[in-house]
């Protein structure tokens, strides 16, 4: 059973399971320690796996649904990874849990549509990609954490944003 499932897997999704794992291992770090820098690389080393797995599958014509899926879920841990990065940086507003849930809600909805709707075939993306969104509020969150320059609860306003600009109609063009 489980050598089935494992021969179906190829390298594009060992690649994209490496950036899983390396989006839980920012989970983790989080949960278990304070070190924000390295969970930061965490989510950068799946940002990276993100972007190299999906150019691998088109050059070795190894695309597949079984990838498809398995893209969508690291991509949405690295997302969830982004949430628990703010959460521990020092988010703690009343309304936190509400911008949090709308946050995981819209990148749910975009990996979902995106999924369904493009197949691979637009030259686009529609709605600000999961990936850019964890990379560039990731990247504010550890820019502020060394610099200060803006009370971290004024995060929860680009948490809002960047679930806004994911199920938006912006057009992206894909790199």
């Amino acid at each position: 059973m489980i050598r089935k499932q494992l021969s179906a897997l190829r390298l594009p999704d060992f690649i994209t399971l490496l950036g899983l794992a390396a989006s839980i291992f920012a989970v983790f770090t989080l949960w278990r320690s304070e070190n924000v820098l390295l969970a930061y690389f965490g989510i950068l080393g799946q940002i990276v796996a993100d972007f190299l797995d999906g150019r691998i599958a088109r050059r070795m014509k190894l695309e597949n649904t079984l990838g498809v899926h398995l893209d969508n879920f690291a991509d949405f841990f690295t997302i969830f990874a982004t949430l628990v990065l703010g959460w521990r940086m020092g988010i703690e507003h009343v309304l936190a849990s509400w911008i949090f849930g709308f946050f995981l809600i819209a990148a749910a909805i975009r990996l979902a549509y995106f999924t369904v709707e493009n197949a691979g075939k637009l030259r686009y993306f529609s709605g600000v990609p999961t990936t850019a969104v964890s990379f560039s509020v990731s990247t504010l969150l550890i820019l502020n954490f060394f610099y200060g320059f803006a009370p971290i609860n004024v995060f929860l306003g680009i948490y809002l944003l960047a679930g806004i600009l994911m199920i938006s109609s912006l057009r992206i063009p894909k790199l």
